[in-house]
């Protein structure tokens, strides 16, 4: 579903950013196929122990997308 919803955007995965909460595996689905991936603990907090970036608040979300994110085995930086 990730590689879909790339293709119909018209990019690559690494060009996506996804945000989540971690249900049903959804982060580790999007990192494994390239895309840079946010946690929101905003409503629901179901995948405490990603190691990614994380926020509380959806506003603070494009100031996360304007730092550069650390490289880990399980997120991508923003290029």
């Amino acid at each position: 579903m990730y590689h879909v919803a790339a293709e119909r955007l018209g990019v690559e995965p690494p060009e996506c950013i996804f945000v989540g909460d971690g249900a049903d595996g959804e982060l580790a689905g999007a990192a494994a196929v390239g895309m840079t991936v946010f946690r929101t603990t905003e409503h629901n907090d179901t995948d405490p122990s990603w190691c990614g970036p994380a926020f509380a608040a959806l506003d603070d979300l494009p100031a996360m997308i304007r730092e550069p994110c650390p490289a880990t085995d399980s997120l991508r930086p923003l290029k």
